[in-house]
């Protein structure tokens, strides 16, 4: 993203870009190339716009188009499907773009080995958007907050991230409702109750009370997703999924790996792999494992129809939360 901050301080803008990965920075970063280069008063004159299927020729001949009394013409193209496996891009060239001229490609699919990707990585720029480290998410978070007048310290903010979804545009969402109701400081208690809690940090929650032999506990937040609608078959899935990952760092940590190697490894941010340690500690091997087969069973006799959903997964709390 640095070249991409560069080139908007400069302006020394480059013919075409590739924006894809993280659905909130693609938006974002193309928002703000439109309003670094274009003039609202000259908007509909040099600024084109399309989505969908769109021949490369078309986007290549509106690049074309001398720009009306502004410096620059900018193009956003989205989800053109022109960067994806197996997409057949027409002859046309990206090199034929005029200095005058900038097309933003905004895509969803994107396969590196294309040629049309070949061709923009050498006159252009692709930015492939991730999710920040939690250390630089952590500090967005101050500073969005300081920069709306309030205050939040930075165990509170990573308290924060822990606790919701974890996409761009839920976190700034929720951001915004906290912004909106806090006086001065934003503590626990008000993520507590302003934020919509992620159905992970829920099952999180819910293992750490099984891990702890608290079963009533994990019973409550069970049937309190179970009230709010959320499938049985959705929250055995996630069980299965958190046993899994408890397994795994358990074991690389013990092969020596730091949490950073395991984030990187298990493709998860790094304080999923700090609580999965922490709850690693109250499960052994064995029962990890045997927690996998016990969900593997259950969801197949519930697609079969010898265990009632509902019951089948709350046996599975019942029997290694005791």
């Amino acid at each position: 993203m640095q070249a991409l901050k560069t080139d908007l301080k400069t302006k020394n803008f480059k013919r075409v870009y590739l924006f894809f990965g993280e659905e909130y920075f693609k938006k974002y970063y193309a928002n703000l190339f439109k309003q670094a280069m274009i003039d609202p008063v000259s908007e509909d004159m040099n600024f084109a716009k399309y989505e969908g299927s769109v021949p490369l020729a078309t986007l290549v001949d509106t690049a074309q188009t001398v720009p009306f009394f502004s410096e620059r013409r900018l193009i956003i193209a989205k989800k053109t499907g022109l960067f994806a496996a197996g997409a057949k891009a027409d002859g046309a060239s990206l090199a034929t773009i005029p200095p005058t001229s900038t097309l933003i490609f905004v895509e969803e699919n994107v396969d590196k080995r294309t040629r049309l990707y070949k061709e923009l990585a050498k006159i252009g720029y692709a930015a492939d958007f991730v999710i920040p480290k939690e250390s630089e998410l952590i500090n967005w978070v101050v500073a969005y907050f300081k920069k709306h007048k309030k205050q939040i310290s930075t165990s509170t903010a990573k308290y924060f991230l822990q606790s919701v979804v974890h996409d761009m545009n839920t976190i700034v969402m929720e951001m915004g409702k906290l912004a909106a109701y806090c006086d001065e400081e934003v503590t626990q208690k008000h993520i507590d109750l302003l934020t919509t809690k992620s159905a992970e940090t829920k099952i999180f929650d819910m293992l750490k009370a099984v891990g702890k032999k608290d079963l009533n506990h994990a019973l409550v937040i069970y049937n309190n997703m179970i009230q709010a609608k959320t499938e049985p078959l959705m929250i055995l899935a996630m069980l299965a999924r958190q046993f899994r990952l408890i397994l795994r760092t358990k074991a690389l940590a013990a092969q020596g790996k730091t949490g950073e190697q395991i984030a990187k490894e298990l493709a998860v941010q790094t304080f999923v792999v700090k609580e999965c340690l922490l709850q690693g500690k109250n499960f052994k091997y064995n029962a990890l494992i045997d927690a996998l087969e016990q969900c593997l069973i259950t969801d197949i006799n519930i697609k079969t129809g010898k265990t009632e959903s509902v019951l089948g997964v709350e046996m599975i709390l019942v029997k290694f939360g005791v």
